[in-house]
């Protein structure tokens, strides 16, 4: 007998009267006192014509065809203890077709009816089919389950155990509630009542088989009591446990509930070991409900279902669960599994709800899911649609590690939670997606429901995936009820964040949330509209150390985003030690912070707001102060070049100088960059990567050749504050002091610079030693040095002495030279020369020598030795002149020469003057004196000139007999470069030489070459050529001797000037 256990439960007997009861227990009777048996299945017909009133005497008498496997349990059935049933090798992948049609309890017709303890060992799910049609589409189908255990309730504690074998196409026909309930289960239905019962399948393969009226498309299990004697009552105690290993569940169909397997009534253990539970479908049409596409959990008083390891995917479920409908009382564990690809749908005309894609849980007891990955479900369809992975309805949930991952939803894309209490312990929830609101978490409980996050993760979670602007919370909506965040909860990171509308990481709309331990961080999430990392319109929020980064508001940048990092509408905030850095408000910069626009501040105070200015950044009426902030301090304000000094960076002191060290745990361990070191050529070394655990970061700063005033950045989530530092230079001259020659009595000044910071002061020095030391000069400390030069200066060298606190520099020595005075004084030895002469007079010079002379107009002087051209000169006079020593300390000196017209004649005076003996007596012994004057001669020795002859006692001077020399007087002619001159005899050079003996003077001898290399020939009537030699300019000379009438001769010179 069995009994169907509702909700409210009551006693449904199948086939039951109380006749049976003694027939049932004579059966009993005779059963039991034989014994087990070990029987081999050895043909695929089923057929009933052996002896099956036991195992040995079907064996002993098979029937025509062999032993059938309907007959083998048959006897197993009539034979005490623990039976075998085994398949011949020969029938392997040969399908056992059930064909009796029928339904009983005794395997007789219908489905194979499992009553006695039994094991039945097929040669691999491969080799062993058992089917309940011909096909999958059904042929011949019996219109019942294919194996069937305890059908009729009244086989208490069994132990069966089914293995290697394929149970498939079985089709349940029987109409719901008939009141032999044969209508549970299309593959396998169980029934346990009593206590001990222990069922397994291992290795098996239960595919392919539907219920078209009830529950059970795959396996169907129920348990309740007999009626019989000895059987407990109804919720005391388990009535045994019914295990799966290693077992595949798929292709399956139901109307109602369980698809693939229904788990149903009282009180029983049901274990899932490895199992694969797939691609199993629950129609529910007809108004009729479709819970739990892969498995439906339902049982009435409590019992255990376990599931390790394996997979339910790609199931398919209406209205509740997709894979998964856990319901009423019972604790579920499930560990390891894979739950993935699983759909629920609505069911128009009975419901519009699809909820729990994966999982929907609603049991009185607790539901505990351990490392199990539940990806790619869906719930999208209906209005009532949520819970993409989970639905969380009103039961205790815990799910401790695992993923829930890229599932979809209208709601709560990851989790949906009604009223359930639920704990998620590390937890990753990422990738989900919801059309509305909460794409990874959804929270819309009443003030029943709790959930508590601790340590979960999530990432790339979308709310509004349908991009139609209706979508808020991203990682996490939160409606109502009391959330718990325990250790570390992180909504969003980098490149992972979640999206929405508004609130791209949290949205909280109503119920209060504290955070006050352990780490919440809400980083690199998106709101195309308000509040990139958290949105706030309702609730109390309390968040201490928490952290919010790189939250984005309007991220497309539609227009209206604000509060990159919190918007604020309505509730009310305590932020508290909080790191609220690096948030972005497209549409309201002045808001990347936060955005406040109504509500109550309770107390923002000491947060971190990435930057060290919150009110760029912070928008609306908030008091933010004090806040946390970034000192940038140097050691030192001022260093030399080519020195160091160190760098603190510190969020020890927040903005009212209060020491915050013990509470600034979410800034200890933060990056911080020193760079941006100036001016050129300074570093930073030795910088520490991280903030601290005393709040700080140091770094040493490097100052380079270059000074100015510079400094270095410590840069914390992109704010840079700056430490200034004027970089102080060592002096170095920029100008020397040249080294000078200098007159004695003038002004002398040395001038020199220096760069250097600070400005360097100077000190001149001097050395009067070739610089071998220098000592300091009194009152000399500009960058210039005047003073009037000595002659005792002379030689003496300066430098200046630049400093400052980094150091010195000296200049190069200048030498100081001091020139001698200076004497001009010169002089000719006449102060009037000859117009027509061969003397050029040169001036005796008796100071100072290397002058310059100058003259007036008319006179021609060589101007480097005064020498006077006085052929080339005018005559006339005096001429000036000037001779200037043409040194450093030029002096000049006059001198007045004339040149005249020296056209010379000549007197003889031939009175004989007596000079010895008797006056007026030529005695013997005496001496003539003949005096003759030349006036006009070219030189003063023509003055006066004596002839002085010793008187001769034999020689009588006649008057008139004296014959004088004749006088050849020299010339100057001029002609041009490279010309022949030729002068006619009336212009010759007789014509001012003269003689007493006038006429009578000719030309008898001349020089063919003049002293420069020209060529000369003269005539004896004194006209003459000259051909100066090729290129020559300049004076030049040549010779000639005149002869008298007496053969008296005399010479002269020629100056020809060659221009």
């Amino acid at each position: 007998m069995k009994i169907k256990v509702n909700v409210q439960p009551s006693l449904i007997f199948r086939r039951l009267s109380s006749a049976l009861f003694i027939m049932f227990a004579l059966h009993a009777f005779f059963i039991n006192t034989l014994q087990a048996a070990n029987i081999t299945v050895n043909t695929a017909l089923d057929e009933v014509n052996g002896n099956t009133s036991s195992i040995a005497n079907l064996i002993a008498t098979p029937g025509g065809a062999g032993i059938s496997l309907r007959e083998a349990i048959i006897a197993s059935n009539n034979t005490a203890g623990a039976d075998v049933i085994f398949f011949n090798a020969a029938l392997n992948g040969v399908p056992i077709i059930l064909t009796r049609v029928g339904n009983d309890a005794d395997a007789t017709n219908g489905d194979l009816d499992i009553n006695d303890n039994l094991t039945i060992t097929g040669n691999g799910s491969s080799n062993t089919f058992i089917q309940g049609a011909a096909d999958a589409a059904f042929t011949g189908s019996i219109g019942d389950k294919v194996i069937g255990i305890n059908q009729d309730g009244t086989h208490m504690g069994l132990t069966v155990s089914i293995t290697g074998v394929t149970i498939r196409y079985g089709k349940n026909t029987i109409p719901f509630n008939d009141p032999t309930f044969a209508y549970t289960g299309a593959g396998v239905d169980i029934f346990l009542t009593g206590v001990g019962n222990n069922i397994s399948f291992s290795d098996c393969v239960i595919s392919n088989n539907k219920h078209t009226t009830a529950y059970g498309g795959g396996v169907n299990i129920d348990s309740g009591i007999s009626g019989l004697p000895g059987d407990i009552p109804i919720n005391t105690a388990s009535r045994g446990t019914v295990t799966f290993t290693n077992c595949t569940i798929s292709n399956n169909e139901a109307l109602m509930w369980g698809g693939g397997m229904n788990l149903f009534s009282d009180i029983h253990n049901v274990t899932l070991t490895n199992c694969t539970i797939q691609n199993n479908t629950t129609l529910g049409t007809g108004g009729l409900g479709g819970n739990g596409g892969g498995i439906n959990i339902r049982h009435t008083y409590g019992g255990t279902v376990t599931i390790t390891g394996g997979s339910v995917s790609n199931n398919t479920g209406i209205a509740y669960g997709g894979g998964l409908c856990i319901l009423l009382m019972q604790t579920t564990n499930i560990s390891g599994t894979t739950i993935s690809g699983n759909t629920v749908k609505n069911n128009p005309g009975f419901s519009d709800f699809a909820i729990g894609g994966g999982i929907y849980q609603s049991s009185s007891l607790t539901t505990t899911l351990t490392n199990v990955t539940i990806s790619g479900n869906h719930a999208d369809l209906g209005t009532g649609a949520g819970g993409g992975g989970i639905f969380a309805d009103t039961g205790p949930i815990n799910i401790t590690g695992g993923s829930i991952t890229g599932n979809t939803a209208r709601e709560g894309g990851g989790v949906c939670i009604e009223d359930a209490n639920i704990n998620l312990t590390n937890l990753s929830i990422g990738t989900n997606t919801a059309a509305v609101n909460g794409g990874g978490l959804l929270i819309r409980s009443t003030a029943t429901g709790t959930t508590t996050l601790d340590g979960i993760t999530l990432n790339s979670n979308i709310a509004d995936s349908d991009n139609n602007g209706s979508g808020d919370g991203g990682g996490i909506y939160r409606a109502a009820g009391t959330l718990n965040l325990n250790n570390t909860i992180t909504v969003g990171s980098t490149g992972l964040g979640n999206t929405a509308v508004n609130g791209g990481g949290i949205a909280n709309i109503g119920g209060n949330l504290s955070k006050t331990t352990g780490l919440l961080t809400v980083a690199a999430n998106n709101a195309k509209n308000n509040g990139g990392g958290y949105y706030i319109t309702g609730g109390a929020i309390n968040l201490q150390k928490t952290i919010i980064i790189n939250n984005t508001a309007n991220s497309d940048n539609s227009g209206g985003g604000e509060g990159g990092g919190i918007y604020n509408a309505g509730g009310s905030l305590t932020l508290n030690f909080n790191r609220i850095a690096l948030n972005t408000a497209n549409a309201n910069t002045s808001s990347n912070a936060m955005r406040f626009v109504s509500g109550t501040i309770t107390n923002i105070q000491n947060n971190w707001w990435g930057t060290n200015s919150p009110a760029t950044v912070i928008n609306g009426t908030a008091a933010f102060t004090p806040y946390l902030q970034l000192l940038h301090t140097p050691a030192s304000n001022a260093i030399c070049q080519n020195t160091s000094t160190g760098l603190t960076a510190s969020f020890v002191l927040n903005s009212a100088s209060t020491n915050v060290l013990a509470n600034i745990d979410r800034l200890i361990g933060l990056p911080i960059i020193f760079n941006n070191a100036t001016p050129a050529g300074s570093n930073i070394s030795g910088a520490q990567a991280t903030i601290q655990a005393n709040g700080q970061a140091t770094a040493t700063f490097n100052a380079g050749a270059t000074g100015g005033i510079g400094g270095a950045d410590a840069v914390v989530d992109g704010f840079a504050s700056h430490a200034t530092i004027t970089v102080q230079t060592i002096p170095i001259v920029t100008l020397d002091p040249l080294s000078q020659s200098i007159c004695p009595g003038a002004p002398v000044t040395f001038i020199s610079a220096a760069t250097g910071n600070p400005t360097p002061s100077a000190q001149w020095q001097v050395s009067v030693n070739n610089g071998m030391s220098f000592n300091d000069i009194m009152s000399a400390t500009m960058s210039s040095l005047m003073f009037n030069v000595a002659t005792a200066d002379n030689g003496k060298q300066y430098h200046v002495v630049y400093t400052n606190i980094c150091g010195n520099d000296i200049s190069a020595n200048a030498i100081l030279t001091v020139y001698p005075v200076e004497n001009p004084n010169f002089a000719y030895n006449n102060p009037a020369y000859c117009h027509v002469g061969i003397e050029d007079p040169l001036p005796i010079i008796y100071g100072t020598p290397g002058g310059i002379f100058s003259a007036t107009a008319g006179l021609t002087i060589n101007t480097s030795n005064g020498q006077i051209d006085v052929s080339a000169s005018t005559i006339g006079g005096p001429y000036t002149i000037t001779y200037n020593t043409n040194g450093p300390c030029p002096k000049t000196a006059t001198y007045a020469v004339s040149i005249v017209n020296c056209i010379p004649t000549a007197t003889l005076t031939d009175a004989i003057t007596i000079d010895n003996g008797t006056p007026g007596v030529a005695d013997p012994n005496d001496r003539i004196k003949l005096t003759a004057t030349i006036n006009n001669a070219q030189t003063a020795d023509y003055n006066a000139l004596q002839m002085v002859l010793n008187n001769d006692p034999k020689v009588t001077f006649v008057a008139g007999s004296f014959k004088s020399t004749p006088v050849a007087v020299n010339d100057v002619y001029a002609t041009t470069l490279n010309t022949l001159l030729t002068v006619p005899v009336g212009t010759g050079v007789l014509l001012n030489d003269f003689d007493d003996n006038i006429p009578g003077l000719s030309v008898t001898a001349f020089s063919a070459m003049s002293t420069q290399g020209g060529t000369v020939s003269v005539n004896a009537n004194g006209s003459f050529t000259y051909n100066p030699m090729t290129g020559f300019t300049g004076n030049d000379t040549f010779t000639y001797t005149i002869t008298d009438s007496d053969l008296q001769t005399n010479s002269a010179t020629v100056k020809i000037h060659v221009q």
